[in-house]
Order: C-alpha cells, then structure tokens, then sequence
C-alpha cells in the first residue's frame, strides 16, 4: 500500500466521522481513538483542499474539535 493510497483512505474515514457527528464534530483525539488517524489536522487540510468546508474550534488545554459545513451554516456564522 502506498502512502498516497493510505492518505485518500483516511481522508475517506474522517469525512465519514464528520458526517456522522453532524454539529457536534470530531476531536483530533477521536480521531486517534477511532481510525487510528496521528495526523488528523493534515486530513483536515486535504479536504478543505478538496473544497469541503471544514470549521476549527480551539479550546486552551483542549483538542481541536473539527465540523463539517454546508455552504448555508457556513456563510451564516461567518
């Protein structure tokens, strides 16, 4: 298996988990937990690359936790 092919995998895994978590997101260490994912915020990057609409949310002491947009939510919380 090469890299690349592993990278589209987990990038297909997380988008899956974003889906599936609707509003309440996905952290980086569900990520970790659940696809075995070290570098969540790399895939994150891929997709919003792809033109998927990904927000950010950073806590102090906390992990990052990712949401999955529709162009609508999107543009209404700016």
């Amino acid at each position: 298996m090469t890299m690349k092919t592993d990278k589209v995998s987990q990038c297909d895994r997380l988008l899956n988990a974003l889906k599936a978590a609707g509003p309440r997101g996905v952290t980086a260490m569900q990520a970790l937990d659940q696809g075995g994912m070290y570098r969540c915020g790399a895939r994150i990057w891929d997709l919003k690359k792809l033109g998927h609409i990904i927000t950010t949310e950073r806590r102090p002491g906390m992990t990052a936790r990712y949401r999955l947009e529709d162009s609508a939510t999107a543009v209404r919380r700016g």
